[in-house]
């Protein structure tokens, strides 16, 4: 699955947030038909098909964000932070952003080509959430362009 992709040795969330997005967008680069067919399904307002992806896609979703979640070093966060509950902003957050930039008759090829504004824009969140969530000091200074 698209999740065993991922490098968990990671215990940053807030990196493997960014890594996420760079893994789907190269899938996207990768598999632009599968992308297509997933957005023109996850668009379709007939309510069986929606109901059908939804079936298909939720038990994966699912698993995917306790995968995800694994190994994560929750002493980077402030003390006076409930680390699962900023968690849970900054997933809905990124929910949001994507619901905010799906466009229904988009191709592969116009997401590619917007890639590097959807990573700067990435990138100014990650580091409020780093600023706003985690402890001060050198967690708090990562430079995302390594």
């Amino acid at each position: 699955g698209f999740i065993e992709h991922m490098d968990l040795s990671e215990p940053d969330i807030l990196v493997r947030f960014r890594n996420f997005n760079l893994l789907k967008q190269k899938l996207i680069i990768k598999y632009p038909g599968l992308y297509e067919f997933l957005n023109v399904s996850a668009q379709n307002d007939n309510p069986e098909i929606k109901r059908m992806v939804s079936q298909q896609l939720q038990p994966i979703s699912e698993k995917s964000r306790r995968y995800f979640r694994d190994g994560i070093d929750f002493s980077l966060f402030r003390p006076d932070i409930d680390a699962h509950l900023a968690i849970q902003v900054v997933e809905d957050t990124f929910d949001q952003y994507a619901s905010q930039q799906a466009r229904p008759n988009a191709t592969s090829a116009d997401y590619i080509k917007e890639f590097d504004r959807y990573t700067d824009q990435l990138d100014a969140y990650l580091k409020l959430f780093r600023q706003t969530f985690y402890r001060e000091g050198e967690n708090n200074e990562r430079n995302w362009n390594q």
